[in-house]
């Protein structure tokens, strides 16, 4: 099944690399359509209500225009509505968005997205995957566009619920109803902040444990966020009396959890290019390493140059380096894990075969130091021993007596024994 994903996914990435821009302009106009008939839908009497061809033209624009012009018609196209129903409303909600864009809108595309995201699936009965999927990939800076999304969510269910009071009657006496409609529903509304609590907590859950070191990190963070999410939902409409559908709730929750698990599958598990977070040891060191991809670098830092692979041989070598990472990660054994344990080995062998060579020599040396001492003491010992017999030798003799006074002279034997035989005679 994972063999099968993983060349499934290789050959839709390729295909989707050599036709980017047809293809991404394509899905990007299907995603304005919708978006745009989904936030209009709320107002059946609006302004394009008659002019139903102007979204496939504006989404077919908007497919090939950069990404901020079809944010930017999306809520113009919006705004027209609501200004159709009630001019003040319109530009209460056009001013909280421009006040949104100079706060924090203009440092990150992200909070485009997040702000659109909301009241568009919240209108598809989706709206709690939004917090469990963007903590997946984002971080704690999209927390006011999540916030502001609600906003608009439920300020376009305010603006449209007044269409069918009689207080819009009183609207065209009171310039200012329409205002105070607006804002004692958002102020009065519960599931604005039960919405605004459990929307936030989640997030906050899933990004913490996603970020955590340890193992499958990102299916826990799922898991324990849909569970905290239908816990707050299910708290609150018992404190609160919300008079929510249960079982509804309870599907839309696996369903979150589904698409959840979906995203972080398609996106992390099968996604090699990230930032990895390696952490090993040695005797005297911990080392926490973050490699970067160099596609992760600024665009004025770098030049890229896109190869796109043409021999199938390529192709099929890619597919089977994934496969062989992806059967690696399901036995629980990674490769980085591996070389480091090889590295630490042969950095241990290296450092014992070291340690012995030292001992060796060390011995050595020594054995050389004794003998060298034991030569001096030798050779001590013998220039002490001569200096002893020369001083003998210079040394009178007391117990030879003076030859001078009793040595007497001594007859040779031959003559002696010449007179004897002649006295014989």
């Amino acid at each position: 099944m994972m063999a099968t994903l993983l060349i499934l996914r290789g050959r839709i990435r390729h295909y989707f690399e050599r036709h980017y821009t047809i293809i991404r302009g394509i899905l990007k106009g299907l995603v304005v359509l919708v978006v745009l008939m989904l936030l209009t839908g709320k107002f059946p009497d609006g302004f394009f209500s008659d002019y139903r061809w102007v979204f496939p033209v504006v989404a077919v624009a908007c497919g090939f225009l950069p990404d901020a012009i079809g944010i930017l018609s999306i809520v113009a196209i919006v705004g027209i509505e609501v200004w159709q129903i009630s001019a003040v409303q319109a530009v209460t909600l056009l001013m909280m968005i421009a006040i949104f864009f100079l706060l924090f809108g203009r440092k990150a595309k992200d909070q485009w997205y997040m702000l659109i995201s909301v009241p568009t699936l919240s209108a598809l009965q989706m709206g709690f995957s939004v917090p469990v999927v963007s903590a997946l990939f984002a971080g704690p800076s999209l927390i006011p566009a999540l916030v502001m999304g609600l906003i608009v969510r439920f300020s376009l269910d305010a603006v449209s619920e007044y269409t069918a009071t009689a207080q819009r009657i009183a609207g065209d006496s009171n310039m200012f109803a329409p205002l105070q409609y607006l804002i004692n529903y958002i102020i009065s509304n519960r599931l604005l902040w039960v919405a605004l609590i459990v929307y936030i907590l989640t997030f906050t859950v899933v990004y913490l444990l996603r970020r955590a070191n340890f193992k499958y990190s990102p299916q826990i963070a799922i898991l324990v966020g849909t569970v905290v999410l239908y816990t707050l939902e299910m708290v609150s409409n018992i404190i609160w009396e919300l008079e929510l559908n249960l079982i509804l709730t309870s599907v839309l929750v696996l369903v979150t959890m589904g698409i959840a698990y979906l995203f972080q599958f398609m996106h992390i598990s099968l996604d090699y290019h990230g930032i990895r977070k390696l952490q090993f040891e040695d005797d005297e060191y911990y080392y926490y390493v973050s490699a970067v991809p160099k596609y992760n670098v600024a665009v004025g830092d770098k030049i890229v140059t896109k190869i796109l692979p043409e021999d199938v041989a390529e192709v099929t070598a890619e597919l089977r380096e994934e496969v062989e990472k992806a059967l690696a990660e399901e036995r629980g054994i990674k490769k980085e894990d591996k070389k480091i344990e090889e590295k630490k080995a042969e950095e241990k062998k290296a450092e014992e075969q070291k340690k012995a060579e030292e001992q060796k020599k060390a011995e050595e040396q020594k054995k050389a130091e004794e003998e060298k001492k034991a030569e001096e003491e030798k050779k001590v010992e013998e220039e002490k021993t001569e200096e002893v017999k020369d001083e003998e030798k210079n040394e009178p003799s007391e117990s030879v007596p003076d030859t001078k006074d009793t040595v007497k002279p001594q007859v040779p034997r031959n003559k002696s024994k010449k007179k004897n035989r002649g006295r014989k005679r």
